[in-house]
């Protein structure tokens, strides 16, 4: 076994995306077979339920736990409240599991790594991190996201 790993549960072809559908990538999950899979997914850990969104972060991840951010809905709502105890709950599991890093979904409010969305519903991308990719990195858990980790499983043959 080469290893723990946190990972989104939308990656492995579960639909609990804000939408209904997955984000299943079959060329990541066949460079996953030897690693152990802890899947998880913060916006359900959180209590949102499923296919609400979409929801895009309005101000910079590190404000959203002063609040001087929030996680909104394209409807206005605002929920910051359930990506924070989502991230906490994700947090908890990691550091039980003793992982050795996540693989998140890439441009996700919740898992996104090195891109989110800005906030104006506009698919306008900007460089940033989702909550449970903020929170995770801040207490040492390396996130990558789907991408990053086929790259470097690429580079490793």
């Amino acid at each position: 076994m080469a290893g723990k790993i946190l990972i989104s549960k939308c990656l492995l072809g579960i639909s609990c995306r804000y939408d209904g559908t997955s984000s299943l990538d079959k060329t990541l999950l066949k460079l996953l077979k030897d690693y152990k899979l802890i899947a998880v997914c913060p916006e359900e850990l959180g209590g949102l339920r499923k296919f609400c969104g979409p929801f895009e972060i309005k101000g910079k991840t590190v404000d959203l736990f002063s609040g001087r951010a929030k996680v909104m809905s394209r409807e206005g709502k605002d929920v910051t409240g359930y990506f924070i105890k989502g991230a906490k709950i994700v947090l908890k599991i990691a550091q039980e599991k003793m992982i050795d890093f996540a693989i998140l979904k890439s441009r996700s409010p919740s898992c996104g790594s090195q891109f989110i969305y800005d906030g104006s519903f506009k698919r306008r991308l900007v460089k940033g991190k989702g909550v449970t990719s903020f929170l995770l990195e801040n207490f040492g858990i390396k996130v990558l996201n789907e991408n990053e980790f086929k790259r470097i499983k690429k580079s490793d043959k």
